[in-house]
């Protein structure tokens, strides 16, 4: 996955900001996206494999041109990340998605509490995810752990 930040206006709409994806070192290059114009920040994902075969050398490029030279064109990127998502098979266990909804958030604490005070049952898939050092038991210490994991995204 690559996300990025972007900005851009033209006066006329002719102007293009273009978003391309190489995997073989800019030999060539596969458009993902073409903007004439957005009023605000726009937040983007690009799911590399929809686009080209992932590799170790993919590059990503940002053109912006004002072509022909009569017009304002203007464009800004930021907050530019490259990353992975692994995503668990269903009913897996995902250490901290207590409730298993495929997210690591807020809405896991009321199930933690409950399965810290005796609720639940051991064995399940939300009480594997509740216990955050894998000791098979839900105790204080995973819920510094579920902390942690909510805060600072340090998920074991």
């Amino acid at each position: 996955m690559i996300s990025y930040a972007r900005w851009f206006t033209n006066d006329t709409g002719e102007d293009r900001l273009l978003v391309e994806l190489s995997n073989n070192f800019g030999v060539s290059w596969v458009p993902v996206e073409s903007v004439a114009g957005a009023t605000n920040w726009q937040q983007r994902f690009i799911r590399v494999a929809d686009f080209i075969p992932p590799t170790n050398i993919t590059r990503i490029r940002f053109s912006v041109a004002d072509d022909p030279n009569n017009s304002r064109a203007e464009a800004a990127l930021d907050a530019v990340m490259v990353f992975n998502v692994t995503c668990p098979e269903p009913a897996a266990c995902r250490k901290g998605d207590v409730n298993q909804d495929g997210r690591i958030d807020g809405q896991d604490v009321d199930l933690f509490v409950e399965l810290l005070t005796g609720g639940g049952t051991p064995g399940s898939a939300s009480y594997c995810a509740a216990d955050l050092n894998g000791d098979t038991e839900v105790t204080l210490v995973d819920s510094q752990l579920l902390t942690d994991c909510l805060i600072l995204g340090n998920c074991p």
